[in-house]
């Protein structure tokens, strides 16, 4: 009995520091949405970009870390169904700055884009300039690029560089689909960053974007512009988004313009009420010109 509760007391305390040497992280973030738009003329309920993952790091010998993480869409509309990876990377950080392989988010992304996608309806995510390329293929290498080797420099003085070279993935005999090449500098409450993607395929869709805002307190102010340079049309974008966050509740409004075909204007409105550290819920309206659809939307959000 005695070396039966030794035994078990050694592998406790064997098992302990190996619990605590691990640096996983579940998370996700389970959204819903109902809306009513035009376009399709009926009220539904739909996903709203659902998404569960792990992230972690681990120490290497030479004192920098290992990172990873893996991140899977879900629908939670039918039956929480898996769908798409979004990510899928490993690679190393430390003071040199980090380096990444796999799918990841771009840097033209995280820079450019993702700083003026703060509302929760889908239509925000077009004043953002969040959608705007020649095919979803050229869409994809603005947002969450796959085959990617990317490098992102530490944080020098408020001001970052980031380099993403897309190894080829069609077949088509040349040694990149695309490349990417960005750059930001923040000094107090403003930032200011700018991104070119260019690609190496039949659309010859290069994309440049320069992007400024101003976060102080509760007050947000954002300004995009871009242009996607496909086959030669040179379609430009503009778009503004503000935000004003009251205790638990921020007011959201985007707009944006397109001449991608024909000259648009897109308009979001959205109110965004947080209920507890990792819920909130929101309503919104969108009016869509390029897409040609308005109505309203509203939606729940659960993150853990």
């Amino acid at each position: 009995m005695k070396k039966s509760l030794i035994a078990l007391a050694v592998a406790s305390a064997l098992t302990v520091p190996m619990v605590a040497q691990a640096d996983a992280t579940l998370y996700g973030s389970l959204r819903m949405k109902i809306n009513d738009m035009n376009a399709n003329g009926e009220l539904d309920v739909a996903d709203n970009v659902s998404r569960i993952g792990i992230k972690g790091s681990t120490e290497l010998f030479s004192g920098n870390k290992a990172i990873y993480q893996f991140e899977q869409n879900i629908n939670t509309a039918d039956g929480g169904a898996w769908g798409t990876g979004r990510l899928a990377s490993i690679g190393i950080t430390g003071d040199f700055g980090t380096a990444m392989v796999g799918r990841m988010w771009s840097a033209h992304a995280l820079w450019t884009i993702l700083p003026h996608h703060i509302g929760e309806n889908t239509g925000m995510n077009y004043s953002a300039g969040y959608i705007n390329a020649a095919s979803p293929a050229d869409s994809d290498r603005l947002h969450r690029v796959g085959n990617a080797i990317t490098y992102i420099s530490p944080n020098m003085e408020g001001f970052q560089v980031a380099a993403s070279i897309l190894a080829d993935n069609n077949g088509d005999g040349e040694d990149l689909d695309a490349y990417n090449i960005a750059a930001k500098f923040s000094v107090g409450d403003f930032t200011v960053a700018a991104s070119h993607v260019g690609v190496e395929t039949a659309t010859n869709a290069d994309t440049t974007a320069l992007s400024v805002s101003y976060k102080a307190d509760a007050l947000y102010l954002g300004a995009r512009y871009m242009q996607n340079d496909a086959n030669g049309a040179n379609d430009d974008q503009y778009s503004a988004t503000a935000a004003y966050t009251m205790e638990n509740t921020t007011l959201i409004a985007g707009y944006a313009n397109d001449d991608s075909w024909v000259e648009e204007d897109s308009y979001n409105f959205e109110v965004q009420q947080k209920l507890g550290k990792q819920a909130r819920a929101y309503v919104a309206y969108v009016q869509q010109g390029l897409a040609g659809f308005d109505g309203f939307e509203a939606g729940y959000r659960v993150d853990f």
